[in-house]
């Protein structure tokens, strides 16, 4: 398959996770379209960071941060900030009013607040495990008082990913996880501020280890992708899509060598077994109708040609036609063999001059004749030769298969003829040829040389 329809394949969201699965384990050049596919399933992004490649580790890094935008999009532009109300504020008293954007100053650069202290060396899980989903705060603006946390509304939904609110030095808090500036939406806002004395109810303390663990954690995913993935982690093939799916038996380079050694192994005798060779090397070696290695066509048909010289091209020819015709045959096996062309190297071909014709009878008509597909027949009719062992008085025929199996067998039915053939002319169909001579008729399996002779003097085989 060209690289081209490799990678598109790969970044195709539509494509099923078991040809991703496949992709990345023999196709290298595939895995960062892979680990850029949204469709990819966890388990083979794991994987694929592991691996330490740095095209790879470049798309999973731009996957996180895609990923982190779209769960947490900037701040709407224009939307003016928030200012909770001072800390005298009672309960009957309305929240102030924010004074108008052009009175403002320009924010100043936001700073982050101090962690309390150095950073631990492995952060904390985070979001950390609660009964109820972290809510949105806001960090009081007047800096000499203590930093508490005023509660300004809690989703409906668990927040995905690091949702964190940063602080400006002037007090204005900035929601990193929902994209507001202070404070949630304006149906989300209590009418009116409790004084600091209230309860957990009115307000909440942020844990100071907020902000730099959700840095920490970021930062640390991040550096993990970079650098690869820590000695003796990899692993040296992806996880299946699912645990109801197993993956493909073997591997490319085993099932080469196994078809590549299949001529010094067969016994010549068992087509089934031979024939699963092949398949087991279709299966890991072609995706679909395809190669995943063009060269792996001529694979398969080096190892037919070697089972012609090493048993005969009647065995040879009995594996292809059962792999052709077998359910279980991979398609990329099957098309190759129907499309190899004449790969068979005949023991005794045709006459150059041949006719191409399935039927004919002896000058004389006592011989007729019939080609096939599996077999060729000869009957004669008049004979001054004995019963043959299989045959009592009367016609006789012969028959040769396709493996040169050649004799009498009257119990086959007598072959019907057609057209005259003249002496020393022949005729071939199939893998069959004959030959009309004064002396009788000679027909042959061309793959293998055997066959028979027949006249009215008496016949024989070869």
């Amino acid at each position: 398959m060209p690289g081209e329809d490799l990678e598109r394949l790969a970044a195709d969201p539509t494509t099923p996770l078991t040809t991703l699965h496949q992709l990345a384990r023999d196709h290298p050049r595939a895995r960062p379209a892979i680990a850029a596919n949204p469709s990819t399933y966890p388990a083979l992004l794991e994987w694929l960071a592991m691996l330490g490649v740095p095209e790879v580790d470049a798309a999973l890094a731009a996957r996180v941060a895609t990923s982190v935008l779209t769960a947490h999009p900037a701040p709407a532009p224009g939307l003016p900030p928030s200012y909770p109300p001072p800390r005298h504020a009672t309960a009957s008293r309305a929240p102030e009013t924010a004074p108008a954007l052009a009175d403002r100053a320009e924010p100043p650069t936001v700073a982050l607040p101090a962690a309390g202290g150095a950073a631990p060396v492995l952060p904390p899980v985070f979001p950390p495990a609660a009964p109820a989903p972290q809510p949105r705060v806001r960090l009081s603006p007047e800096p000499a008082q203590s930093a508490t946390a005023h509660v300004t509304g809690v989703p409906a939904t668990p927040v995905q990913g690091v949702a964190m609110n940063v602080p400006t030095r002037s007090g204005a808090g900035v929601d990193a996880g929902t994209g507001g500036i202070g404070a949630g939406p304006a149906d989300e806002r209590p009418a009116a501020r409790g004084t600091a004395d209230e309860g957990p109810s009115a307000s909440a303390h942020l844990p100071r280890w907020l902000l730099p663990a959700g840095i920490a954690v970021v930062a640390f995913v991040l550096l993990a992708w970079a650098f690869g993935p820590p000695t003796g982690a990899s692993s040296t093939a992806p996880p299946n899509a699912s645990s109801g799916t197993s993956a493909p038996p073997g591997d490319p380079a085993a099932a080469s060598a196994a078809l590549a050694a299949l001529p010094g192994t067969t016994s010549c005798g068992d087509v089934t077994a031979d024939a699963q060779v092949f398949a087991n090397f279709g299966t890991v070696a072609s995706i679909g109708d395809a190669w995943q290695d063009p060269a792996s066509a001529d694979v398969v048909i080096n190892a037919l040609v070697g089972l012609q010289d090493a048993c005969d091209p009647a065995y040879a020819l009995a594996v292809n036609n059962a792999l052709i015709d077998g359910d279980a045959t991979p398609a990329a096996v099957r098309a190759t063999l129907t499309t190899a062309g004449d790969w068979l190297a005949p023991a005794r071909p045709a006459p150059a001059d041949a006719q191409q014709r399935n039927a004919f009878v002896s000058p004389t008509g006592n011989i007729a004749c019939g080609l096939g597909e599996g077999t060729a027949t000869c009957t004669i009719t008049e004979r001054a030769f004995a019963d043959p062992q299989t045959c009592g008085p009367g016609p006789v025929t012969l028959v040769v298969g396709v493996g040169g199996d050649a004799r009498p067998d009257c119990a086959a039915p007598a072959a019907a003829g057609g057209d005259g053939l003249a002496y020393d002319q022949s005729v071939t169909a199939g893998h069959f040829a004959c030959l009309s001579k004064l002396d009788g008729v000679t027909c042959w399996s061309t793959l293998t040389g055997h066959g028979f002779t027949v006249a009215r003097a008496g016949f024989s085989t070869f």
